[in-house]
């Protein structure tokens, strides 16, 4: 009831914690005392009541600086440089339970295996050692140094992990020499059965000096965790108090003691052994303003390394680095999740040289590498503190004396006892560095420095006195090609698609018909597709990416190729057809194995597409075409032209095999116009595909010799592409669809007719073939005569029987009207018995039929 009247200035306190395994551990571990237990047994004594929350943190220096917590749960090693720097006051001492008995203070252990080599303080020399990053520079460090050992020096290769029971682990299974852990961790993991602890052997044992401690140990024993005050709690002592008193009363069977594995807190030791350790190890500095001491403050791991009097610390990538790992007999593999360093600390000369890249250099060793002309800025320290003058001699390749430097550096710096100078050179190659001090030259001179060519904009090179000169000029496609192959593609598509849609307007006449207009439309596109490869090989990479470049590439053989194959498969499969409906009728051998259907012949052009995308897709799946910039001429050593083009390692092979096909498909095409050559014009176009065909032909082969010989002028070769590509198509086109646009439209009359007859006549004559009725060219007039007495002969017997059919001399009028047309008997081997014969005089139709039969008589003439 008394204590109900205590006062508070807040209500809410904040007890910060070191989260060694995590916050959530934090909170698992220390909550149940920190929070639950504190607010209910010393927040009811205050009004209004108080209430404790627990705050894990990772590093208690932040919080304790801002003052963003009340009390701080820590280390010992953390707790005399809270003290120290920010004023703040142990209240508390942490007292543990361990083979069930209680201590409040707690030791570590350097083991090795049981059956290991290491027995003396001297066996740890060139060993790997493996410790927990806080207690490495801490505890361990300075139980080496108490040995006569240091952990930064003598071992060859020192592992970091984050927790004790890794360290265990990395020394079982050989990683490592030997460890560093807390006391009771062997028993801890073999409770666990995890481990057994008879397998490892504690070396540097040590007496605990009277304090009952039931483990074995390396090191003194320094207090356990301490609960501490910051100096604005310390202002409200009633709270303190509170706090302690309750903390006391705990014992090992309360619910906070067993979830935080500890009997209860005593009043507070003294934390001066761990300020001793942190003395001993130089873990702290003393402020140069205030000349108070601070503990150091680490941003990485490496920044908590103090390498004792007499040595330095090499860069923390040079003690990562395979190089230094071999030269000091170990290797640079880590564990997962470790952090590894090589012996980070090497014994100072009497003259250390230092470069910005390393931090000491050898004799005869390479200490620099720097570009033509760049200054490479040398640190010649004196360890020895001596006032000499420092000399150095600068010597260029090719050691000429005109490409010695010389320089006198004196002595100015009675604090780092450090000398600086510069030197730099034009010369590529290994220079040497000359140093002498007082006139004798040091032990680590001389010293190398690696000159390397220097780094000048793209385009340009750097000449051997180190200048940037211009080395490439780089072609590019002028932009008038580019318009060409645009106006070029845009002719021949605008042909395509206008005589496509001729063919579809003209769809009923015969002419059109006997052309066979799907193998036509196959024409058009085809020569469409590979017009579009003008547009694929007129760029280059003034605007366009180089993965963009690469997909037209391997476009422009696609487009030209299935180009290819679609139109001159179609020419072939249109002439092959026409070969089999017409010619091949006429042999009785081949007559019954004809195929009159469209698609039958479509197969043609499938498999040349088949075969076509065949090759295409295993040349873009094994070798595609990448777009690539080279130069093609040196006029001299700095100056090169270069032009981009499409390359690929086997793609000549392709392009062979693809330049075969082709070739052995217009052949096939040039077979096929020969078999139909005695066909008119009207079904088969032989005259005009073998034009077309012998122009791709000669396109085809000409071709690649001009391209391989204008090579390596960029604009020419790709002229003559897109000339030959346009060439080819345009080609196809005016032969296939120019003449049978002037068929469709031709007007034929007598005359013309008989004009085809006379040239037919010739060519039988020609030929030396006279039947019967047949007149020579030279006996036209006689032929003439000869045709005008047949035809009144005709019409003398016309004449007759229609006087013989009287009851139907009308409908015969009709019917002989309907038969004879104009121009019918103009041939000369026509006769009554072929008219006759006619499919529409033996079926007339029945308006033109006789209104009554004819007499026995009559039909017998007839």
């Amino acid at each position: 009831a008394v204590g109900a009247n205590l006062t508070a200035s807040k209500t809410v306190w904040r007890v910060g914690g070191y989260a060694i395994r995590g916050h959530a551990a934090f909170r698992a571990q220390w909550g149940p005392t920190f929070a639950d237990y504190l607010t209910r047994e010393v927040g009811p004594l205050f009004s209004p009541p108080i209430r404790f929350e627990a705050a894990p943190f990772t590093s208690p220096f932040p919080l304790f600086e801002a003052g963003s917590i009340d009390f701080g749960y820590v280390t010992p090693f953390q707790a005399p440089c809270l003290e120290i720097e920010y004023n703040a006051a142990p209240i508390a001492t942490l007292l543990k339970i361990s083979r069930g008995s209680e201590f409040s203070y707690t030791g570590a252990a350097i083991f090795t295996l049981a059956t290991s080599d290491i027995h003396s303080t001297q066996d740890i020399s060139g060993k790997v050692v493996v410790s927990t990053i806080d207690a490495f520079t801490g505890p361990l460090q300075d139980a080496l140094i108490r040995n006569g050992f240091d952990g930064l020096v003598d071992p060859s290769k020192i592992i970091l992990v984050r927790s004790h029971h890794t360290v265990v682990r990395a020394v079982e299974d050989g990683t490592a020499d030997f460890g560093f852990v807390k006391a009771d961790q062997f028993e801890t993991m073999e409770r666990a059965n995890q481990t057994t602890a008879s397998l490892f052997r504690v070396i540097f044992n040590r007496t605990t000096e009277g304090i009952q401690y039931p483990y074995a140990i390396s090191t003194p024993l320094f207090p356990e965790f301490a609960l501490m005050a910051l100096e604005h709690t310390q202002r409200e002592p009633q709270v303190i108090k509170a706090v302690t008193a309750a903390l006391q009363r705990i014992n090992r069977t309360m619910a906070p003691a067993v979830a935080g594995m500890y009997s209860t807190f005593l009043p507070p030791h003294t934390y001066m052994a761990p300020w001793e350790v942190r003395m001993r190890t130089n873990a702290y500095k003393v402020d140069p303003q205030t000349k108070e001491y601070k503990c150091l403050r680490a941003s990485s791991v490496y920044d908590r390394f103090v390498c004792p009097d007499g040595h330095f610390k090499v860069d923390e990538n040079v003690a990562q680095s395979d190089e230094h790992c071999r030269m000091v007999g170990t290797n640079s593999s880590c564990p997962p999740g470790a952090t590894c360093f090589c012996r980070p600390c090497r014994k100072l000369e009497e003259v250390t040289i230092r470069t910005e890249s390393v931090s000491s250099c050898s004799k005869m060793q390479t200490c620099a590498h720097t570009k033509q002309n760049d200054h490479v800025v040398f640190t010649i320290t004196d360890n020895r503190k001596r006032r000499l003058n420092l000399t150095y001699s600068f010597f260029a390749p090719n050691w000429n004396s005109q490409e010695t430097q010389r320089g006198l550096v004196p002595h100015t710096d009675n604090v780092t006892w450090s000398y600086n100078f510069s030197v730099s050179t034009y010369l590529v190659g290994r220079s040497v560095l000359e140093l002498k001090l007082g006139g004798v030259q040091i032990d680590n001179s001389p010293i190398l420095i690696n000159v390397e060519e220097r780094d000048c904009s793209e385009g340009e090179k750097a000449t051997s006195e180190g200048d940037c000169r211009k080395t490439q000029t780089v072609t590019y496609l002028p932009s008038a090609v580019k318009v060409l192959a645009f106006v070029l593609f845009s002719i021949n598509c605008c042909l395509s698609v206008g005589f496509g849609l001729f063919t579809i307007f003209h769809k009923t006449s015969k002419i059109v018909i006997a052309s066979q207009p799907p193998f036509l439309y196959l024409v058009f596109i085809g020569c469409i597709l590979s017009s579009a490869t003008i547009l694929t090989v007129a760029v280059d990479d003034r605007t366009l990416s180089t993965s963009r470049l690469d997909t037209m590439c391997q476009a422009s053989v696609w487009f030209y190729g299935l180009g290819f194959a679609l139109s001159i498969s179609a020419l072939f499969a249109k002439t092959y057809r026409t070969k089999c409906l017409v010619i091949d009728t006429l042999s009785a051998r081949k007559r019954g194995g004809i195929k009159y259907g469209l698609w039958y012949y479509m197969r043609i052009v499938a498999v040349a597409v088949a075969i076509e995308v065949l090759i295409i897709g295993i040349m873009t799946i094994v070798s595609p075409l990448r777009w690539t910039r080279k130069c093609i001429s040196n006029g001299t050593d700095d100056f090169c032209e270069s032009i981009g083009y499409c390359y690929s390692h086997e793609g000549m092979y392709f392009m062979a095999a693809l330049l075969l096909i082709h070739v052995t498909m217009l052949l096939f095409q040039l077979y096929a116009c020969y078999t139909v050559r005695n066909i008119p014009a009207e079904f088969s176009e032989h005259k005009w595909i073998t034009a077309s065909t012998m122009s791709s032909l000669e396109i085809l082969i000409l071709t690649p010799l001009l391209y391989a010989l204008t090579y390596q002028d960029s604009t020419t070769s790709t002229i003559i592409l897109i000339l030959a590509i346009f060439g080819n198509d345009l080609g196809i086109l005016a032969m296939i669809f120019v003449p049978k646009i002037m068929m469709v439209r031709e007007k034929h009359s007598e005359k013309s007719q008989k004009a085809e007859d006379i040239l037919f006549n010739l060519r039988r004559e020609a030929r030396d073939c006279k039947p019967q009725n047949h007149h020579a060219f030279m006996d036209v007039p006689s032929a003439k005569d000869s045709k005008e007495k047949q035809i009144q002969e005709l019409r003398r017997k016309l004449k007759f029987y229609e006087s013989r059919f009287n009851e139907s001399s009308e409908a015969v009028s009709m019917g002989s009207s309907l038969c004879v047309k104009k121009g019918t008997f103009n041939s000369p081997q026509l006769s009554v018995k072929h008219l006759l014969d006619s499919k529409k005089c033996r079926n007339p139709s029945p308006r033109l039929s006789m209104s009554k039969p004819l007499s026995k008589s009559a039909s017998a003439r007839v």
